[in-house]
């Protein structure tokens, strides 16, 4: 029996690695949104469709290429996996073992026990990672000697936050106003003082805190979702950084609304959670994205999420 010559190169580079459902061109898309000027991308010669999308001077991310039964024997892979991406990236490591304090986030860390990868393969290889998040996909890591078979799948969870921009501000009671549609438990942090009262009353806020150059509001949710679960908090200010997704569409100063889930032990960002603090997380983003898609519609704003990616209100809400 034959062996498709592919498989060598493809277990010595880093693999994305595409389920029925997926389209192969969201993946360039959503890469797009970090790396706005990826170009077109070359056709590979005799490959169908697949093409060269160079990252860097020295890394490329080639594909899609179908993967059929002989393939994903050869490189054990998932069954249900039908396509893939490959990473040709150079393998850059720090000189030592990443730190036994360092969370080991999707097994990330244990997957390098020498050295992480960083420099040109540290940030391609996390942008291939954010977009396996993302579209909830996994990442098979290219062979290396003494090491097994290694297949992360990164967890779409442990990235929960949303930032909304938009060049409009909301009033304090407005902002309360427009979350508590979606979630009536929200309140501002802690009562204001009677003086904060009278001068946010002075200055068209309501009861709310005095706006200066910014203010939150929280969406407590231990009545709901139990003593884990925490607060989502909501913060205004003026920020100067736009998104590299944004940059090219907006101008002007904009307004920063992050949504950020805080809950109680701090534990909820780690993918080695319990089951129920797992099922407290799902029903805490799902108020989040609430939230976050009623400030986006109100403002008339874009959001992204922690990798940088857009995301829509319509998404949220759906």
């Amino acid at each position: 029996m034959s062996i498709d010559p592919r498989v060598a190169a493809f277990a010595e580079s880093h693999l994305l690695l595409l389920d029925p459902e997926l389209e192969p061109f969201d993946v360039v898309s959503l890469l797009r949104n970090i790396r706005p000027t990826l170009p077109t991308g070359d056709p590979v010669q005799g490959e169908n469709g697949a093409r060269s999308y160079r990252m860097s001077r020295y890394s490329q991310l080639v594909g899609p290429f179908s993967v059929d039964q002989r393939m994903a024997d050869a490189l054990s892979l998932p069954r249900d996996v039908s396509a893939l991406f490959a990473l040709e990236c150079p393998r850059d490591r720090e000189p030592v073992p990443p730190p036994s304090w360092m969370p080991d986030i999707d097994g990330f860390v244990s997957a390098f026990p020498s050295g992480l990868p960083c420099k040109e393969e540290g940030r391609v290889l996390d942008e291939v990672l954010a977009v396996a998040r993302r579209l909830r996909l996994a990442v098979r890591l290219a062979d290396e000697p003494d090491l097994g078979l290694r297949i992360l799948r990164p967890d779409t969870e442990t990235n929960p936050n949303i930032f909304v921009y938009s060049e409009n501000w909301l009033k304090p009671q407005v902002l309360l106003t427009q979350v508590a549609s979606v979630a009536p438990q929200v309140r501002w942090p802690r009562p204001p003082s009677p003086l904060e009262a009278a001068r946010a009353r002075e200055l068209g806020g309501g009861d709310g805190p005095v706006e200066l150059d910014g203010y939150a509001v929280e969406v407590p949710l231990t009545e709901q979702l139990g003593p884990r679960a925490g607060f989502i908090e909501i913060q205004v200010a003026l920020d100067e950084y736009t998104p590299t997704a944004l940059r090219d569409h907006v101008s002007g100063p904009q307004i920063a609304y992050t949504l950020r889930w805080v809950d109680t032990d701090n534990r909820g960002r780690f993918a080695d959670i319990d089951d129920e603090l797992r099922a407290i997380r799902t029903e805490a983003i799902g108020v989040l994205e609430r939230c976050a898609a009623v400030i986006m519609t109100a403002v008339g704003g874009a959001g992204v999420d922690e990798s940088g990616f857009l995301v829509s209100a319509q998404q949220l809400q759906g």
